[in-house]
């Protein structure tokens, strides 16, 4: 099912379910320049409090996205971890293991 949500807006139905994982895509880098910060750390905090089957009874948050600016997406996900309470833990990849059919920049890095 795909929902339409603008960031810090309430959560429609759909999105007021326990979830066990979060995975944001390429995102960070969109909350950085659209000043987006206080409204996506909203939407988190409430999905994360809201529950689900993950680690500790709450859902895992997974961040994959390339890099275009790590200063400031790195500060974006700083700022997720404070205010959840949460470990950071990254998961490196590598331009190798880009396959030939994947849909990745071979020059361009990557974290997860």
């Amino acid at each position: 099912e795909v929902v339409g949500y603008s960031w810090g807006a309430p959560l429609p139905p759909a999105l007021r379910a326990d979830f066990d994982v979060i995975l944001c895509g390429d995102l960070l880098y969109h909350v950085w320049s659209g000043r987006l910060l206080t409204e996506f750390l909203t939407t988190l905090q409430y999905l994360h409090r809201a529950g689900g089957a993950g680690v500790r009874g709450v859902p895992e948050l997974i961040f994959g996205f390339q890099v275009r600016s790590g200063r400031q997406e790195s500060q974006v996900l700083d700022a997720v971890a404070r205010r959840l309470g949460l470990t950071q833990a990254e998961i490196p990849v590598e331009p190798s293991e880009h396959g030939a059919d994947a849909p990745l920049v071979k020059e361009a890095k990557y974290r997860l």
